[in-house]
């Protein structure tokens, strides 16, 4: 998603059933590595029962993926 975009937002943050996704996961800290910034928000609007939560992806400012 960093290669695209200075910024991306994924919402929600769940599938079907409450099962969360595994976006949030970094397996072998690539993303730390390169500066990409993951971190997740609240938001005032709840999609399914605890889907209240995006997932927020920024990458360094003046990187070029």
């Amino acid at each position: 998603m960093a290669r695209v975009a200075a910024e991306a937002r994924v919402f929600p943050l769940l599938a079907a059933f409450s099962v969360k996704y595994r976006l949030t996961r970094d397996g072998d800290g690539d993303a730390t590595k390169r500066g990409i910034y993951r971190g997740s928000a609240e938001v005032p609007y709840e999609f399914q029962k605890g889907g209240n939560r995006m997932l927020i992806v920024t990458q360094p400012s003046g990187a070029d993926g």
